[in-house]
């Protein structure tokens, strides 16, 4: 099963283009990554739009999916080598 709107990126750059254009669109509060091939998911909370936005406790007991703010996402991303297949990322709603 693909999930809706499933962008594959490998750069810091990448993601938060991918995560941005996809709050603009309205996924805002929908919005996923995993590593390539892997099940284990998070929320990507984007705060660009509200940047005193904090996670609450319905973000980290309202689901499954543990929240990530984007930033934090991006610079882990941005510190690992992006030439290593391990370190593709999948970006996608739900």
């Amino acid at each position: 099963m693909t999930e809706p709107n499933l962008v594959t990126v490998s750069s810091s750059i990448d993601f938060r283009d991918a995560v941005m254009r996809l709050d603009r669109e309205g996924h805002g509060k929908w919005i996923y990554v995993r590593r390539t091939g892997t099940s284990q998911v998070y929320r990507v909370i984007a705060r660009h739009t509200d940047p005193f936005q904090k996670i609450d406790l319905m973000d980290l007991f309202g689901s499954n999916v543990p929240p990530v703010y984007m930033e934090d996402f991006a610079t882990a991303l941005a510190n690992s080598p992006s030439d290593h297949p391990a370190f593709r990322v999948d970006v996608f709603t739900r």
